[in-house]
This record gives structure tokens, sequence and C-alpha cells, in this order.
């Protein structure tokens, strides 16, 4: 094989190797762009169904019903940060008036 042929396969095979690097890059540019897109898209349909669920614990307090029966019974989690999401989005104030 002369130089020039064989310098010919070695700048196709350094092509390939560019190829799939742009190839790599492309991809992981697009899923991530959508992969974002597509977070943004189900937390905007989320927030409708959360606004609905928070206006039903609002009901229940503003019924009377405990913010530990709420706790216990609806949301069944002691954890804090859990009931401080949905007390807030709910507008119901902290029971000893601290946040």
């Amino acid at each position: 094989m002369d130089t020039e042929t064989q310098e010919l396969i070695a700048s196709a095979a350094d092509a390939k190797v560019r190829m799939q690097a742009v190839k790599q890059r492309n991809r992981a540019s697009v899923r991530h762009k959508y992969e974002g897109m597509a977070r943004r898209e189900i937390a905007d349909l989320n927030a409708g169904a959360e606004a609905e669920f928070a206006g039903m614990i609002a009901k229940l307090h503003d019924a009377g019903v405990p913010q530990g029966v709420i706790r216990k019974e609806v949301l069944r989690t002691n954890t804090w940060g859990v009931w401080v999401y949905w007390r807030d989005l709910a507008g119901i104030p902290p029971a000893r008036g601290g946040k």
C-alpha cells in the first residue's frame, strides 16, 4: 500500500472518531434539552393536581380537622418537611405561630 493510500485510510479513521464524538455530543445535548422540557411540562401539569389536593387539605383545616389528623390520615406521614410543603401550599398557618 502506498503512502498516499495509508494517509487516506488514517484520515478516514480519524474522521470516523470525530463523527462518533459529534454524534455522542449531539445525543447528550438533545437528551439534556428534552429531559429538561419534559421535567418542566410534568411539573406544570402536576401543579394543577397539587393545587387541587392542597385545596382539599385547606377545606379539612377550615372544617376544624386537627393538623395531626391531616398528617396521619390524609398525608400518611409524620415527615415534617412533607407537612410544611402541603400546609404552605394550602395556605394553612403554622399551629404554633412559627414557620
